[in-house]
């Protein structure tokens, strides 16, 4: 029993350090690209980088341009 109790916090607490990892941008939206394929909008979003699209304009965070161009490249 004592085990089990072991094995559920480990896991609990993995959980938790986990998605108190993940990145979460609040940088100034700048123009990334422009008439990006829904290819590279789907690898953003897959990725967790906010997109906004203006038209043919797409904007993301600046603190997300590294990020963005490593999953895209």
């Amino acid at each position: 029993m004592r085990k089990n109790t072991y094995l559920v916090m480990c896991s609990a607490m993995i959980l938790i350090l986990v998605s108190g990892c993940q990145k979460e941008y609040i940088g100034e939206y700048i123009q990334w690209g422009v008439d990006l394929s829904l290819e590279q909008k789907d690898l953003l979003k897959d990725n967790d980088i906010p997109i906004k699209v203006d038209g043919s304009f797409v904007y993301i965070p600046r603190d997300a341009v590294d990020d963005a161009t490593y999953c895209c490249s």
